[in-house]
């Protein structure tokens, strides 16, 4: 399906309502660590249940289709994060979940409604969106200066092993092999150290602002 800016903006009103109401209700009803295992366990079926159908189905492409993109990752660490609140999972989905965000303005998918592919693509990226907002809004995450350094380490490994594994099998993970972006930054090598410069940009901005918000009321 092809996005024009019509059924870009709907598909982006209907996913970040979704996210509004999730977040209304969740500080509503004050959801305590029962409610957010079950919902950690449902985020982890659901993330399983995604990976198979990617890796199992009939145009399955090594290229692109195994669980190695950012957004991948992101969305484990949303699913465990409600499962086991440990500051470093907390950590990794706040500073990966915003590049999860240009799924909203430059979609990959080309899936009509009434594929399976469509669902999984937006709910996938919503629920990405959604548990980093859940984790700063209701559960007051503010990153320091460590978790600024941890999350540029984690970054700097992921980076210089998917671009290991793009050259050597000729993939496009993290949009650092030699197919690129959806977008132009230059012919390969070089838009691959663009997008690590851009990745700690995000970093560093999302700690310098994020480090100086003030924490919710408590529910």
């Amino acid at each position: 399906m092809e996005y024009t800016l019509t059924k870009l903006l709907a598909v982006n009103a209907i996913s970040f309502g979704l996210v509004v109401a999730f977040l209304l209700t969740a500080r509503k009803l004050q959801w305590g660590r029962r409610t957010e295992i079950v919902l950690g366990i449902i985020a982890v079926v659901g993330w399983c249940y995604m990976q198979y159908w990617y890796v199992t189905r009939p145009d399955f492409k090594p290229t692109d289709d195994y669980p190695l993109h950012v957004c991948d990752f992101s969305a484990a660490f949303a699913a465990l994060s409600l499962l086991l609140p440990r500051r470093w999972l907390r950590t990794l989905l706040y500073f990966t979940a915003p590049f999860a965000g240009m799924a909203f303005i430059t979609p990959t998918t080309e899936a009509y409604p009434n594929e399976t592919a469509f669902w999984l693509f937006w709910i996938g990226h919503a629920s990405i969106l959604g548990l980093m907002a859940y984790i700063v809004w209701i559960r007051g995450y503010r990153p320091t200066r460590r978790d600024f350094q941890f999350a540029v380490l984690v970054g700097t490994i992921y980076f210089l092993a998917m671009f290991g594994c793009n050259w050597a099998f000729d993939w496009n993970y993290a949009y650092v092999g030699k197919k690129g972006p959806p977008f132009s930054l230059g012919g390969w090598p070089w838009h691959g150290l663009v997008i690590y410069g851009i990745m700690n940009l995000v970093f560093l901005i999302l700690w310098r602002f994020g480090s100086r918000a003030a924490k919710p009321a408590p529910m």
